[in-house]
């Protein structure tokens, strides 16, 4: 496990997804049991129809998975709310001068990494979640070890204050050597700040008995 802290990074970095809120154009109210003044009862819903620099504000409950492709706005949990994603958040192509804000978000357990940020020019903040990794498929796949988060060529990226856990390796029995434990959080050709945050990688899987592998390593924590 690692834990990273840096005071004087939070203070910098708070105000940009304060502003990021203060500049939304309308507030999109989702609630996965409806009711009067709710516009969606799925994320998905309310980010597909939002525009940049809106606000989606989420009530306490479980949800499909969802993307935010192309555009800046932000996903929060309304205050006191546990906002529960059943699956991974997929952030990619934000453009330069947009910026995205995941804030109160739990995963897992996902299907694929916890959260996943492609090809963002734009920023991206991060602040309060917690996110988790897959265990390893126990059939052979392009992927095999989830991260609690992915981060791959994206310029402007910070965690704040959240917890990433890698996904577990899983035991293949005889059929292979058993997987290793994925990273807390994965970076490729990317800038990243990390304050405050938990970064724990998953464990290795145990070898199968009387098999002549070794158990797989566990994740590092970044």
């Amino acid at each position: 496990m690692i834990r990273a802290r840096s005071f004087v990074l939070a203070a910098l970095l708070a105000p940009l997804a304060a502003g990021a809120l203060s500049a939304r154009s309308q507030v999109i109210v989702v609630d996965d049991g409806g009711g009067a003044g709710v516009d969606f009862t799925e994320i998905s819903e309310a980010v597909a129809v939002a525009g940049s620099g809106d606000l989606v504000l989420v009530k306490t409950g479980n949800y499909a998975p969802f993307s935010i492709f192309g555009k800046g706005l932000s996903v929060v949990a309304d205050n006191q709310q546990t906002v529960f994603v059943n699956g991974q958040i997929l952030v990619q192509d934000v453009p330069a001068g947009a910026l995205v804000v995941l804030r109160g978000l739990s995963t897992g357990p996902p299907s694929g990494h916890g959260l996943l940020v492609r090809n963002c020019a734009g920023a991206v903040r991060v602040e309060e979640c917690s996110f988790s990794g897959q265990p390893s498929p126990t059939q052979y796949q392009n992927e095999m070890e989830f991260s609690g988060a992915r981060i791959g060529g994206s310029a402007d990226v910070a965690l704040l204050g959240s917890t990433f856990q890698g996904g577990n390796g899983k035991n293949v029995g005889f059929f292979g050597e058993p997987w290793s434990g994925a990273a807390g959080v994965r970076v490729d050709s990317s800038s990243i700040v990390v304050v405050d945050c938990e970064l724990r990688g998953g464990h290795g899987a145990d070898a199968p008995i009387g098999d002549s592998y070794s158990g797989g390593s566990g994740g590092d924590g970044i």
